[in-house]
């Protein structure tokens, strides 16, 4: 089976510097999903942040069976000092959503440091009321992947992995987080679509990208890959246990990302000439993009 997820972002609300198409409607929406399952593709990333995501998944799940399954994540406002608050929120995804919610992440890192005290009581009691069944964190730097892979109760972890951010790619505690279990689920493998845009493409507030996207897309062309197959297999090649999260603004784009990954593996020189590349990270974090 691919190690594959769908990322709901896209289905919730026009995501992405690339997305040309806008928030897709119902019935498109459908159609990603009827992809996604035709594809055997197992998992939907979500979260009540997205939009109205977690309905229009509800609302497919309803009227088929099939075998996804959904993880969402904790609502940004919610206050894990409160339990009830906690458990009332999951349960207002899971009314959303229907049963087949699995699971939900932190977005909050910073929480990894009250886990045992604060964060796994309040788990344990969603997971005996029957809302989910596994939860982790979503990441965004080395140093927070070094405190989650420690926690011996946290089952997942969600972090940003491409050619332009490698940061966690030398972290020791990446292994360590693999070799104890725990599930890597990878977003951001195409930078919400930078790494698919031609220089003149790009918008105002990314027009400082240019030299790198440049260099990205000259390394492409030396090697004859296309943008999103290179930018996938790098991924792929680089992290391997991974589950790679990708959106779809259409089922065609499944299609081709499920292609992508099934076709033939980037020859190392390949990740090597990527890994020349030097990114500062304004470019590839994309909290410090500021507002298009």
């Amino acid at each position: 089976m691919r190690n594959l997820s769908l990322g709901a972002a896209q289905i919730g609300f026009e995501y992405g510097v690339a997305n040309k198409t806008g928030k897709p409607n119902q019935k498109t929406i459908f159609e990603i999903l009827d992809a996604a399952k035709r594809f055997e593709i197992e998992w939907i990333q979500t979260s009540p942040e997205y939009g109205d995501s977690e309905k229009a998944i509800g609302e497919y799940l309803s009227g088929t069976s099939s075998g996804f399954k959904v993880i969402s994540k904790f609502a940004a406002d919610v206050d894990f000092s409160k339990p009830q608050s906690v458990l009332d929120s999951l349960l207002k995804s899971q009314g959303r959503v229907g049963p087949k919610l699995r699971g939900a992440f932190l977005n909050d890192p910073v929480l990894l440091h009250q886990w045992d005290r604060m964060i796994l009581p309040v788990l344990d009691m969603c997971y005996e009321n029957g809302v989910i069944e596994t939860a982790g964190v979503s990441l965004y730097s080395a140093h927070e992947l070094e405190v989650a892979a420690r926690i011996d109760s946290l089952d997942m972890i969600q972090l940003p992995f491409n050619v332009f951010n490698r940061e966690v790619l030398n972290s020791k505690s990446l292994n360590f987080a693999i070799d104890s279990g725990k599930t890597i689920y990878v977003r951001s493998v195409f930078l919400q679509g930078l790494l698919l845009l031609r220089p003149d493409e790009l918008p105002a507030h990314l027009k400082g990208a240019a030299n790198w996207i440049s260099d990205w897309r000259e390394i492409c062309h030396r090697f004859g890959l296309a943008p999103r197959e290179a930018a996938m297999k790098y991924v792929q090649a680089r992290m391997p246990s991974g589950n790679l999260i990708l959106g779809a603004e259409s089922p065609s784009q499944i299609e081709e990302n499920v292609a992508t990954y099934d076709s033939s593996a980037v020859p190392p020189e390949f990740v090597h000439e990527v890994e020349k590349l030097l990114v500062p990270e304004r470019i590839y974090d994309p909290r410090k993009w500021g507002r298009p």
